[in-house]
C-alpha cells in the first residue's frame, strides 16, 4: 500500500521531469526566462481517450462529437483535420498532463516554483537508473529461472536461442536512453544555471 503509493508519487515526478527535458531540448530553450515564458500552465488534470490508437484529451474529442451533432463537422476531411491537429498538439498536452500531475500529486508548480528544479532533475535521474535496473533484474531473473533453463542442455545453449542478458537489445537501449537522459540533465543544470 504506503511503498506502492510511494512509487506512484516519484513515477509522478519523474513522468514530469522528463517532459520538462524533452520540451527544452526539442524547443532549444537555453534560458530560464524563455523557459518560463513557453512553459504552458499545468491547468486541471484531464482525462485522455484512446481514439483510434491517437491519445487525445477527453475534452477535446467530446468538442469534436459536438460538431458532428451540430453539423459544424461536415465530413471525414474534418474529422482528419482535428486528428491531424491533435497530433501536433500532442507534446504540448502531454507536457500540460504531466505538470497538472506534478501539480495535483506533489503540489509543485514547476512555472512558479524554479528553485525547486535541480532537485527534481537529479530525483528523475535516480528514478530512471531504478527503473532501467528494474528492467535488468526483471530479464536476469528470467535466465536464472529453473523452469526456464530446464529446456535446455547449458547455458551456451540458451543463449543461442534466447540471446544472452548481455547483448539483450532491449535493456541495451534502456542504458543507451538512460544514459542519453543522464546527459540532458546535466546540460539543463548547466545551461540554466541551476
Amino acid at each position: 500500500g504506503l511503498q506502492a503509493y510511494g512509487i506512484f508519487k516519484e513515477l509522478v515526478c519523474y513522468y514530469a521531469i522528463s517532459e520538462l527535458v524533452a520540451f527544452v531540448e526539442t524547443g532549444k530553450i537555453k534560458s530560464t526566462a524563455v523557459l518560463l515564458e513557453k512553459l504552458p500552465a499545468a491547468g486541471k488534470l484531464q482525462q485522455w481517450v484512446n481514439a483510434g490508437g491517437q491519445l487525445i484529451p477527453a475534452g477535446e474529442l467530446d468538442k469534436l462529437l459536438k460538431q458532428v451533432r451540430t453539423g459544424k463537422a461536415k465530413n471525414w476531411t474534418a474529422v482528419h483535420h482535428f486528428y491531424k491537429k491533435q497530433a501536433v498538439l500532442y507534446p504540448i498536452q502531454k507536457l500540460q498532463h504531466a505538470l497538472a500531475a506534478l501539480q495535483t500529486v506533489h503540489g509543485i508548480n514547476l512555472k512558479k516554483n524554479n528553485t525547486a528544479w535541480k532537485q527534481l532533475l537529479q530525483q528523475s535521474v535516480y528514478t530512471r537508473e531504478w527503473m532501467v535496473k528494474g528492467i535488468y533484474e526483471s530479464r536476469a531473473k528470467d535466465y536464472s529461472n529453473p523452469f526456464r533453463k530446464m529446456v535446455y542442455e547449458n547455458r551456451k545453449e540458451m543463449d543461442q536461442v534466447i540471446g544472452s542478458l548481455e547483448h539483450n537489445s532491449f535493456i541495451n537501449q534502456e542504458n543507451e536512453d538512460l544514459g542519453a537522459y543522464k546527459k540532458a540533465v546535466q546540460n539543463m543544470i548547466k545551461t540554466f544555471k541551476l
